[in-house]
């Protein structure tokens, strides 16, 4: 009788070594999946974009069309988190040196923006950004899916 439970131990251990596995790779994507990036609530999210035609003369603001609770694409969300980052960033560089940087890349790595650099278009391509020396000031020009080309300056931004 002894013999037999020999055998049974280690079928056992096996067992709850797959049931530990399966917990844990259960657990890891349950976790990641609430990791993962977060949207503004006011931001609706569609499964398709709906392409409107937006003419020259209605030209409107990417806040705009949020405001009216339009929809706008997953890229614009970014870019839309990816602007205030940067303002931030610039804020912040502007209160330790009493002016906007030259580049972008003056922002690159600690203290603002610890992972060494600054966000880009979900394209890869950089954001536009123009030091406007004769008057300390900036212009950070994102190109959205939904509305083009915005630019914006520290006035556009303040709070």
């Amino acid at each position: 009788m002894i013999e037999n439970q020999k055998g049974f131990v280690p079928i056992i251990i096996v067992l709850i070594i797959v049931a530990i596995i399966t917990g844990g790779i259960f657990a890891w994507q349950y976790f990641r999946v609430l990791e993962e990036v977060k949207v503004p609530e006011e931001v609706k999210m569609p499964e398709e974009i709906e392409k409107e035609e937006i003419t020259e003369k209605e030209k409107i603001t990417i806040e705009e069309l949020i405001k009216r609770g339009k929809k706008i694409s997953v890229r614009d969300t970014y870019r839309i988190g990816d602007a205030r980052m940067i303002r931030l960033g610039l804020n912040f560089y502007y209160e330790d040196h009493g002016r906007y940087p030259a580049t972008l890349d003056e922002l690159a790595g600690p203290p603002y923006f610890t992972k060494g650099e600054v966000p880009k278009d979900p394209t890869g391509t950089s954001y536009e950004y123009r030091f406007l020396s004769e008057i300390n000031d900036y212009q950070l020009c994102i190109n959205y899916d939904k509305v083009g080309r915005q630019c914006y300056s520290s006035q556009d931004f303040e709070e």
